[in-house]
């Protein structure tokens, strides 16, 4: 489940492909979302299947599970989730219910990609990466900020390349 934290992930440099790619992240994790919802729903109603037969067993027997005088729906409920049988499904319910959370979380952070992704493309339409002018001459400031222009220019077409490579 944790493949969601790498597609959330957005390379500022290939605003184009995330931009490309956004619709079907999001509807992977849409359907995702879905199925585990599925799952869910799947998981309660096997937990009411056994519910029933456990609280029938219960009426039908009530000597087998500790039952001396009259049967009381308190009592009867009481048994039921004390019943190995129950206990089991009840997890499963529990584990579904979490993966319907996290899912519900990944689509909404898809959300947030998308709308992280349209600031980003404002930013890039306003100049917010372009180069600031550096004075001609100038002081050791001056010569540190070209070195360290340099040195950010190089590391991304280094990414790029071994991008393309990919």
């Amino acid at each position: 489940m944790s493949e969601y934290k790498e597609d959330l992930k957005i390379d500022k440099y290939s605003l184009d492909e995330e931009l490309v790619n956004q619709p079907s992240l999001f509807m992977k994790w849409a359907e995702e979302y879905v199925f585990a919802l599925e799952r869910r729903d799947k998981a309660k109603e096997k937990l009411d299947i056994v519910k029933a037969e456990i609280d029938a067993d219960i009426r039908n027997n009530p000597k087998d599970y500790g039952f001396d005088g009259k049967v009381t729906e308190a009592g009867i409920s009481a048994c039921i989730i004390q019943q190995e049988g129950y206990s089991k499904v009840n997890s499963e319910l529990i584990e579904a219910n979490k993966e319907v959370n996290i899912y519900a979380a990944a689509k909404e952070a898809m959300g947030h990609k998308k709308s992280s992704l349209a600031k980003l493309v404002e930013l890039y339409l306003t100049d917010y990466w372009s180069e600031v002018p550096l004075p001609k001459k100038g002081n050791e400031k001056t010569t540190q900020l070209k070195k360290e222009r340099e040195i950010t220019t190089q590391s991304r077409m280094r990414r790029k390349l071994k991008k393309e490579e990919e």
